[in-house]
């Protein structure tokens, strides 16, 4: 899938676990991303976000937003963890993961909210 559009960076919703991926990268992508990282979030059904970056795109920072508040509580229903990845030829890339609120059950409000956070 990922090996036939390229992507040297690749964002990942919907994810359980760190080991989970590591398998994935290995059993189905043939080990095409050399860094996976995960950050426990706030679903308290294990729904992470999570990154994974080829060989030479390294992962520099990580930083979770899972206790960001605003006056209505807590933004993200999972995290929006943002990334810094450098590439090969030096150049910094900062990617945000998010996944937002489920739109079924009225989660356009929080939605919103996480968009401006965002």
């Amino acid at each position: 899938m990922s090996s036939q559009i390229g992507a040297d960076i690749l964002g990942l919703v919907e994810a359980e676990d760190r080991p989970s991926l590591l398998r994935f990268n290995r059993d189905l992508l043939g080990g095409l991303y050399r860094h996976v990282m995960l950050v426990d979030g706030n679903d308290d059904r294990g729904i992470d976000v999570a990154i994974m970056t080829r060989n030479g795109f390294d992962i520099g920072s990580i930083r979770s937003n899972v206790d960001k508040t605003d006056s209505k509580g807590i933004i993200f229903s999972r995290d929006c963890a943002e990334y810094e990845v450098r590439t090969p030829k030096g150049a910094v890339i900062h990617v945000l993961v998010n996944h937002f609120k489920s739109q079924s059950g009225g989660g356009g409000a929080k939605r919103k909210r996480q968009a401006k956070r965002s």
